[in-house]
């Protein structure tokens, strides 16, 4: 009786061993040091629903990053208040409904931007907070179109990439005169800014090899089919590139010639 007792026993610690190796069986992964429980749980985008199952989404390149000037909202599962819509200051930073502590948040996604404020408030709560952010209104990234278009100016660049001919046609092209063969489209470089020729034409016509995305900061300029001084304009932005001029000395340019222009 007693070996079949010591065999029984046997068997069931072997069984118990297994059970706690099989997949599903471990205990929920720790949270940063000095803080217990399972790590904050962001959801995946501003549909996702909260729930105990929600995953981080892999980040890729073509999510928005947000920036100064942005409005962001923000959710918090079975918290609301830590919940609100705030907006990003010149300094990238944004400070929680309830909270003093400012948070860097410029450069990042919606997802990161998340991650971070549960770290934030994991703290504060017994659970580990489920978050969400969502961007209401993109005003951190612009682009200019000058020259000869209809509506010259500034445009926000929002969470939905933009594109040349997308920019053209925010723009308004007149009927006639402007030389859409030859518009240089000036790529914002911190350090040197580049001057690409393209023919607006051929991409307004569908020939979309060149229909580059535009980044923040970016400009482009319609000439004329005649000399005037929109394209008095684009000699002088000519200057500032063969001069080496900073990005942020050609945007101050082409503010103070919209300006003068919109004051006539």
């Amino acid at each position: 009786m007693k070996e079949e007792s010591v065999r029984e026993l046997t068997g069931l610690l072997v069984l118990c061993a297994v059970a706690f190796a099989m997949p599903g069986c471990k205990s929920a992964p720790e949270g940063p040091a000095g803080l217990k429980g399972p790590l904050p749980v962001v959801s995946e985008g501003p549909s996702a629903r909260f729930s105990d199952t929600a995953r981080i989404s892999p980040v890729t390149a073509d999510l928005y990053r947000i920036g100064a000037r942005d409005r962001i909202l923000i959710k918090v599962a079975r918290h609301p208040e830590f919940e609100g819509e705030v907006t990003v200051d010149p300094r990238g930073r944004i400070v929680l409904p309830i909270s003093i502590t400012e948070i860097s948040v410029s450069g990042l996604d919606s997802i990161q931007v998340a991650r971070k404020i549960a770290m934030e408030i994991r703290p504060f709560v017994v659970r580990a907070p489920k978050v969400r952010v969502e961007v209401l209104e993109a005003k951190s990234k612009s682009y200019y179109v000058v020259g000869g278009v209809n509506r010259p100016g500034r445009y926000h660049i929002g969470q939905v990439p933009v594109t040349v001919r997308d920019a053209l046609l925010s723009a308004g092209l007149p009927d006639g005169g402007s030389g859409l063969e030859k518009v240089v489209l000036i790529k914002a470089d911190p350090v040197k800014p580049q001057r690409v020729p393209l023919d607006a034409s051929g991409i307004l016509q569908g020939k979309l090899a060149n229909n580059v995305r535009l980044r923040d900061g970016d400009i482009i300029f319609v000439p004329t089919d005649t000399y005037s001084q929109v394209n008095r304009m684009m000699v002088d932005l000519e200057l500032h590139l063969e001069r080496g001029s900073s990005m942020e000395r050609l945007h101050d340019f082409v503010r103070n010639r919209l300006l003068s222009t919109s004051s006539k």
